[in-house]
């Protein structure tokens, strides 16, 4: 049996993965061209843990961009609550909801894809909640993904799912897949 003698200080994801792996965390101040953060965790510390760790830093006024949704409700609370500003993608298995006659309403992205191809319309946006529980208000800025950027993500999709061992993805996740979808609690003058 092979011996890791890392996989102590910086463990893997598991299954098929490899037993040692890292993720390097890299933050950055555009504006100061500084460096924020740059570190080296377990690969099993996930970026949306990781993204807590630097929220004190934040001032009035920021904008955090964080990539590929690596960012927890909490931390958009957190970042909301220092008055400062997100740009980021919501996970794939976030919740959004309308608030229409008085009730949180799922938005159905296969229904909005019809929705926006009848329509001829490339991009929307939409004040929506995220959060199962405790759910917060931001803005949801949808852009419509070219064809051949769709017929990517969805090869990819199969390959990830049949690589893991996963079910059919459910028709909810393959149209999300048509979309960029952003979160952000800035104005539409901002962003």
């Amino acid at each position: 049996m092979a011996h890791y003698p890392l996989s102590e200080y910086y463990p893997g994801s598991g299954g098929n993965g490899s037993k040692a792996a890292v993720r390097i965390q890299f933050e950055y101040d555009l504006q100061s061209g500084k460096i924020c953060d740059i570190s080296l965790n377990a690969f099993n510390n996930q970026d949306a843990v990781n993204s807590m760790s630097t929220i004190h830093l934040l001032k009035s006024g920021d904008l955090v961009i964080r990539d590929l949704a690596y960012v927890g409700l909490d931390v958009l609370k957190k970042i909301t609550d220092k008055m400062a500003f997100y740009l980021c993608r919501p996970g794939t298995n976030v919740k959004i909801y309308e608030y229409k006659k008085d009730e949180y309403v799922e938005i159905l992205f296969h229904e909005l894809y019809l929705e926006m191809k009848e329509n001829n319309v490339d991009m929307i946006e939409k004040e929506v909640y995220i959060g199962k529980n405790h759910r917060l208000k931001t803005r949801l800025i949808i852009h419509l993904m070219p064809p051949h950027e769709v017929a990517k993500r969805i090869r990819n999709a199969g390959r990830n799912n049949k690589k893991k061992g996963r079910n059919v993805p459910t028709k909810e996740y393959l149209a999300r897949l048509y979309f960029n979808l952003f979160i952000t609690n800035t104005d539409a003058e901002i962003i």
